[in-house]
């Protein structure tokens, strides 16, 4: 399906699992032909291209689409000395709609910037959030960038261009 691509010094790759499954591969860059750091299945959409590795290339966010209208975050990275795959959904209350963004990487406090906009009982929210990358608890969550420090100093160029959450 997709060939390995490096980023830094993990690659990830997606080949084909199960019928309708996609199977995203995640490795050390520096170690060729070692044991994968990780794998992970879905019937979603994983958005390759939007793979993006941070916190000095020791962890790597991706966009998986597992719904038309639904688009969550998937954050691998290292906790306790193994590798892991956490989750993040645009919304928890049966929202209609949604989606959540990688923003940015703040790595003096290790906190990892996303923006989410969900659509809930036919409203439309926006949060701006910094997560602690170790466990991706919340820290701070505001209805705007700017009202959060991490945001202003370290949001993503690229994020901050191609994002439609602010405008």
């Amino acid at each position: 399906m997709s060939p390995a691509a490096p980023m830094g010094s993990l690659t990830l790759s997606a080949t084909a699992g199960e019928p309708g499954q996609t199977c995203l591969t995640l490795a050390d860059a520096q170690r060729p032909g070692a044991e994968p750091l990780l794998r992970r299945c879905t019937y979603g959409v994983a958005w390759m291209a939007s793979a993006q590795t941070f916190a000095q290339g020791r962890a790597l966010a991706l966009a998986v689409q597992p719904l038309e209208s639904w688009r969550e975050l998937w954050v691998f990275h290292e906790r306790a000395g193994s590798w892991t795959v956490d989750v993040l959904s645009p919304g928890v209350d049966d929202p209609q709609e949604g989606y959540v963004e990688f923003a940015g990487f703040a790595p003096g406090t290790r906190r990892l910037l996303i923006a989410r906009e969900v659509k809930d009982q036919g409203q439309f929210r926006r949060f701006f959030e910094e997560r602690r990358l170790d466990d991706l608890a919340l820290v701070r969550q505001a209805s705007a960038p700017e009202r959060l420090f991490d945001f202003g100093r370290w949001q993503d160029v690229a994020w901050r261009r191609d994002t439609l959450v602010l405008h």
